[in-house]
């Protein structure tokens, strides 16, 4: 179905059982998907080597239509650029977070360190740099988001807690200066 997509439009859209396709009558591939419970804002287009591709812009509950119209003329501008934004979109979701990054150091790097040091090491992961900046890409990660982290692990209110280790230990994360750079110390290097 062809029409123009607008905030207004999507509004009167009620996903049925089926999906349903939605194009823009002005920006060529941009369109709405309507599923069952979920609508979504796609950009269909043609890869360097003329392959068909989608790309997904975002959910109609998260953005608005006017946004996204803006995201698909930017997507088509890298497009006419060379650029695959679909195939970027997947090789972002395969780079390894800080998370995984600090679970392989506890699996693969820790061979020389004692077990009290690992016992310490693996605290200021679970408890101090998971919570706050586990999630992030690793190639993300910059000087700003460091002082960031250490700034947080200082104030303590994003990580404090009280809790129960083993039968007869207990941890109380509180944060403060000195857990705060002991724990971003690995990382001035």
């Amino acid at each position: 179905m062809i029409c123009h997509i607008s905030q207004a439009y999507v509004n009167k859209i009620k996903p049925t059982g089926k999906t349903t396709l939605y194009w823009d009558d002005t920006i060529k591939g941009f369109g709405l998907r309507a599923r069952q419970k979920t609508m979504t804002y796609i950009l269909k287009y043609r890869n360097a080597y003329q392959k068909v591709c989608w790309l997904t812009i975002g959910q109609s509950e998260k953005i608005k239509a006017e946004l996204a119209r803006e995201l698909a003329k930017k997507a088509l501008a890298s497009i006419a650029e060379g650029k695959d934004p679909a195939r970027q979109k997947q090789e972002t979701k395969k780079e390894i977070t800080i998370a995984e990054l600090c679970d392989w150091y506890m699996r693969e790097g820790t061979a020389h360190k004692k077990h009290s040091t690992l016992a310490i090491d693996k605290g200021r992961i679970e408890r101090h740099i998971k919570p706050l900046i586990g999630n992030r890409i690793v190639k993300s990660i910059n000087r700003g988001d460091i002082e960031r982290l250490l700034n947080d692990i200082i104030k303590g209110d994003k990580i404090r807690k009280d809790e129960r280790t083993k039968a007869r230990g207990r941890a109380i994360v509180k944060g403060g200066p000195v857990a705060g750079s002991r724990t971003v110390e690995p990382t001035s290097s």
